[in-house]
């Protein structure tokens, strides 16, 4: 089977020859599935074009949201894919549109009875309105966390996120809202003594889909445990499968509940909090990076390698589109051999 991996263009070397080494990674490992994978990194939509009509594959990964054409305008990648009738490994653009967008997201969990911390959303316009005082005159939950309501990664988050009272609150909207034009102003849950933040994968699709728990700690003392694009680039956060059986099932069953408002396909990862006595869901990443040491310590609590965890999503993807009537996807024979037994028979359940 062959198979091409798409990078990010705002992200990746500069040099489109060279290939990353997380992509690397996962050439390597989709090889030991029979699955033969070239990767390219184009900058614009004429370029995406080119590649693909050059490169006939069974499959696509991709690791970027959108792509821009000639006079700048975004393009949804999944989208273009759909439109060419190309399988691809995940969600499709509707889906991951509502994941990027935090306030539709907890407007879904709210409708659906799933926990999520009280928050308001201001955008760019309410300065033109007149209206910012007037809804941050709404929120009086303090502490809590100012971020970007459409941005992942924890970009735009730092140790100034979370203020303390109404004139921090101002100011650290008037300070981020130009640059995001839109923000997100939540309840802090993190000053709880059993507060815990924990990192769920998902690798599957609909109710099979298996959920894989990890917790995550900060290394460095803060006075409010805040995980930043930083402290992730400078790997100043721990991740490590859940450990506390008595908690599993809680987790799980929660995390299902979370995943379900959305049509998540093939992988995916929620960011949930324990605190208070209850769990709250905080955003789901619908293009996690992969392979990923955060991915890697939830599949490692189903004794998942990386090899064995990268090939189980991208089997996920071949088992949907088998499903939907693809006659040209079949899965490797050398798949049988790397994803395990148990894996294995969730993700082709369906066929």
């Amino acid at each position: 089977m062959n198979a091409l991996i798409l990078g990010n263009p705002n992200s990746e070397a500069a040099n489109p020859r060279e290939i990353p080494d997380k992509f690397a990674i996962m050439i390597a490992a989709l090889a030991k599935g029979g699955i033969f994978a070239r990767y390219f990194n184009p900058s614009y939509k004429t370029e995406l074009f080119q590649i693909l009509s050059e490169n006939p594959v069974d499959l696509v990964f991709n690791s970027a949201y959108g792509i821009s054409d000639a006079r700048g305008k975004n393009h949804i990648i999944h989208d273009i894919l759909e439109d060419l009738g190309l399988a691809y490994i995940g969600s499709d653009a509707y889906t991951l549109s509502i994941a990027l967008d935090k306030p539709k997201l907890k407007v879904k969990w709210k409708k659906n009875r799933v926990n999520t911390p009280a928050w308001i959303y201001l955008e760019n316009r309410d300065f033109r309105k007149g209206t910012l005082e007037t809804k941050l005159n709404t929120f009086s939950s303090f502490p809590c966390i100012v971020k970007p309501a459409s941005s992942g990664n924890s970009r735009g988050i730092d140790i100034t996120s979370v203020v303390e009272n109404a004139e921090e609150l101002r100011l650290k909207v008037g300070e981020i809202l130009p640059e995001f034009g839109s923000v997100l102003v939540e309840d802090y849950l993190g000053t709880a003594e059993d507060f815990r933040e924990i990192t769920v994968g998902w690798i599957g699709n609909g109710p099979s889909g298996l959920i894989l728990p990890a917790e995550v700690t900060v290394q460095l003392e803060k006075k409010y445990p805040v995980i930043s694009t930083l402290d992730k680039e400078a790997h100043l956060t721990h991740v490590q499968q859940l450990e506390d059986n008595s908690q599993w099932e809680e987790v799980v069953d929660f995390s299902r509940k979370a995943f379900s408002v959305l049509n998540i396909r093939d992988y995916a990862r929620l960011d949930i909090i324990r605190s208070r006595g209850r769990y709250y869901a905080i955003e789901i990443n619908g293009q996690p990076m992969i392979p990923d040491r955060w991915f890697e310590a939830c599949a490692s609590g189903l004794g998942l390698n990386t090899t064995q965890y990268i090939n189980a999503i991208f089997l996920s993807g071949i088992v949907r589109a088998i499903s939907l009537g693809n006659k040209t996807v079949k899965i490797p024979p050398e798949m049988y051999e790397v994803v395990p037994l148990k894996v294995f028979s969730v993700m082709t359940s369906t066929l």
